[in-house]
């Protein structure tokens, strides 16, 4: 008999309904892989574009920049003795 009862119980490599079991297993094991294999790689893709995605300088807040530089005319921050931009000493 080809496909008979016995077969069924033969399961795989013998082992009767033990290793219908086993073969399940490792079965849902694969799929479970692929599946935390595929939320690794969506995530690493989605970090990688947010770290490559240029973050625009936000402006100055006027409370804290109140000078500006006497040669470019760039925001200055009170504290600051030279001008980070083309390092002009600042005289205050």
């Amino acid at each position: 008999m080809c496909c008979g009862w016995n077969n069924w119980m033969g399961g795989w490599g013998g082992f009767g309904l033990l290793g219908w079991i086993i073969g399940l297993l490792f079965i849902l094991g694969l799929i479970f892989l692929f599946l935390v294999a595929t939320v690794w790689a969506v995530r690493r893709v989605g970090r990688s574009q947010a770290q490559s995605t240029p973050v625009m300088p936000s402006a100055p807040n006027p409370a804290v920049v109140q000078h500006t530089c006497p040669t470019c005319g760039k925001p200055m921050a009170p504290e600051w003795h030279v001008c980070p931009y083309d390092g002009t000493p600042l005289n205050r």
